[in-house]
């Protein structure tokens, strides 16, 4: 009797087992101080069957298989395993036909079922084959086994005949390979070419409780049944949770399910969740995410004012000039804001009308608004409260005293900073005054839970700097034409936002407005948050702030991050961009990134 060894090998070049990861992790915030994560479950295991066989490869014979009949080879694994299928090699090569794949237990080295009494079903498979080569036939469902089994063909077709092939001599004593047609059943001559696709326990299926116990003819036998059905190994998922983005995280807890709630965060505090598929001791797929959540405390928000002026506050002098003509000064707002009143000082009084223009290239341009109606100028500050006119200044404006006498004297000094009073001739028009500083200021109003967003004709940048009722385009721009459009950080390309999908805090948009209008939203307000950024161009987003944030105050992992060490906005009015080194409330701006990272910004 020729002596084989049992005999394990990997049909794949896979060494380990890869378990599969979970994908699409994400995070939203559940409630105010509870986040919720989600994500789709690990795909089921790949099969990198081990192949179990006796034969030793050298077809020395042939057995011919009659219709209905069945060719069997046992097998006794060294460890309970899990059946999935089995390899086939018959002849002629190219005969196509019905055939059969089953299972059965084992009694006395022979297979119990195969003459009808007890017969397993339905662990079996009908399949129309082409006996070429290597014929793998799969179980219809994969079985565990913890002692010998055997594994057959049957020929399920009167149309084709085929021989199981198999080598010179068996490896045990009764064979392993047996031939049943009709009621009798007889050893083969050899190992039969029949071999076992199995799995070992660290494998993809695991046992399911539980085993019938089947009682034989035999009087001496009652045999419990070897086969267990078997199930798919499902993973339970282990959540981690950090506040850097460079280290995996603590363990924060485990569900069989795909989603967590984890309500010991903190206000405003980032955190960076992983999730990884666990299958046992030691048995861990590679993490998801990071992904980056936080629940914002929110509140009323706090009210700044700031008010804007090019002098010191001492008067060197005073101006006067003939009806038609103008006194201006240009101002520029520290974060986009509400234009609260607008002040004059006056040596001597008299009538005119207060005023505000554009700014575009550099230079007053358009009136945005001037006073309805001539009003008096008195002696001293001079106050005109606008907050009922609703003005959001996001970018320099023009605050100006349009004359109507020559009695109105306006105070100036000299600047604090050049270049931003004015003159307007009737006959000459716009002429800066680099030396001096008119008393005109501006007072702004700031607050932290509100959005004051200009939507300029045309394409507009812009980010979330508070959590309003709804985040979708549909509530947020009801003025917009078409998509608002993205970057993605995975790849790089622009990314289309549905009309009810939210926009994220810490990102930038693309918004296109088929007119000028003007809006102020209500919500929490956001003070920092981190980001993911690809390699290359990104858009950011902004936080609420009175001031807004320098650019050199953004934290990176790794470090350093940045190809440029300044940002870019789009300026909607001028239609260029600026380059810039402050992050300002509902902006959106380009930054270069040279590799994958993360990025936080806080007020």
């Amino acid at each position: 009797m020729k002596k084989i060894l049992l005999t394990l090998f990997l049909a794949s070049i896979a060494i380990s087992q890869p378990w599969p990861p979970p994908s699409g992790l994400s995070v939203t915030e559940y409630s105010p101080g509870v986040l919720e994560l989600s994500w789709s479950p690990a795909p089921p295991l790949p099969e990198i069957p081990e192949t179990l066989y006796f034969d030793d490869g050298d077809p020395t014979g042939v057995t011919m298989v009659p219709n209905r009949a069945s060719v069997t080879m046992r097998f006794t694994p060294e460890e309970p395993c899990t059946v999935i299928g089995m390899l086939f090699k018959a002849t002629p090569p190219g005969a196509i036909g019905r055939v059969r794949g089953k299972i059965f237990s084992d009694l006395l080295g022979r297979p119990v079922g195969v003459t009808g009494a007890g017969l397993v079903e339905p662990r079996d498979t009908i399949i129309t084959a082409t006996l070429s080569g290597w014929t793998r036939i799969d179980l219809t469902e994969p079985y565990y086994v913890t002692t010998t089994f055997h594994l057959g063909i049957q020929r399920w077709d009167s149309t084709f005949n085929f021989g199981a092939i198999h080598d010179t001599e068996p490896s045990e004593d009764p064979s392993r390979g047996w031939l049943q047609s009709g009621m009798t059943i007889e050893e083969i001559p050899g190992d039969v070419f029949l071999r076992a696709l199995i799995r070992t326990p660290d494998g993809v299926l695991r046992v399911v409780d539980g085993k019938r116990t089947v009682a034989y003819d035999d009087p001496f036998n009652t045999m419990t049944e070897i086969l267990s059905p078997s199930e798919t190994m499902t993973p339970t998922y282990h959540i981690h949770r950090h506040v850097n983005p460079d280290f995996a995280g603590a363990y924060r807890g485990e569900t069989d399910g795909t989603s967590y709630r984890d309500s010991t965060v903190e206000y405003d505090t980032p955190y960076y969740y992983r999730v990884r598929a666990y299958y046992g001791p030691g048995d861990y797929s590679d993490y998801d995410g990071p992904v980056i959540g936080i629940t914002y405390s929110g509140g009323t928000g706090e009210i700044f004012y700031d008010t804007l002026k090019t002098e010191a506050g001492l008067a060197l002098g005073h101006v006067s000039w003939s009806a038609g003509n103008r006194f201006a000064v240009k101002h520029t707002p520290k974060v986009p804001s509400m234009l609260y009143k607008l002040l004059f000082h006056f040596e001597s009084g008299g009538s005119f009308r207060p005023a505000l223009y554009e700014v575009k290239r550099d230079a007053p341009a358009e009136s945005l608004f001037v006073w309805p109606f001539t009003v008096t100028g008195d002696v001293g500050w001079d106050e005109f409260n606008t907050t009922s006119r609703g003005f959001i200044m996001d970018r320099d404006f023009i605050a100006a005293a349009n004359l109507h006498d020559t009695r109105l004297s306006l105070s100036w000094s000299t600047p604090t900073i050049p270049a931003r009073s004015y003159d307007y001739g009737i006959s000459s028009g716009w002429n800066p005054v680099a030396d001096t500083a008119y008393f005109i200021r501006a007072v702004m109003k700031y607050e932290t839970n509100k959005w004051y967003l200009n939507l300029r004709r045309g394409w507009n940048l812009i980010s979330m700097p508070i959590i309003p009722v709804q985040q979708t385009p549909d509530y947020l721009f009801p003025t917009r034409v078409g998509f608002v459009n993205a970057i993605s950080p995975e790849s790089g390309d622009y990314i289309s936002i549905e009309d009810d999908e939210p926009l994220e805090i810490g990102y930038g948009y693309w918004v296109m407005s088929d007119r000028d209008t003007s809006y102020i939203l209500e919500g929490r307000p956001v003070g920092n948050y981190d980001v993911e950024v690809g390699e290359g161009w990104n858009i950011i987003g902004s936080v609420a702030s009175s001031t807004g944030v320098p650019f050199s105050s953004i934290e990176t992992f790794p470090e350093p991050l940045f190809v440029l060490e300044h940002l870019y906005w789009f300026d909607p009015v001028d239609r260029n961009y600026d380059v810039v080194n402050r992050i300002c409330p509902g902006k959106g701006y380009w930054i270069n990134a040279r590799e994958h990272g993360f990025i936080r910004v806080s007020e």
